[in-house]
């Protein structure tokens, strides 16, 4: 799963939001009619990056 953030977080709380900043092979099926998504990612110092 690929997040197009830099350094900070966001509330995903519909399906088009997620197709927008959420690509990659993990595609997991959520019904935002019930659920919000919380998703951040954070540069690390060794240029890795790490999804929380």
């Amino acid at each position: 799963m690929d997040i197009e953030l830099l350094e900070t977080h966001m509330i995903i709380r519909n399906q088009p939001d997620f197709t927008e900043f959420v690509s990659g092979s993990c595609q997991p099926t959520i019904d935002f009619t019930v659920y919000d998504l919380g998703i951040g990612k954070k540069g690390l110092a060794n240029a890795n990056s790490s999804i929380d």
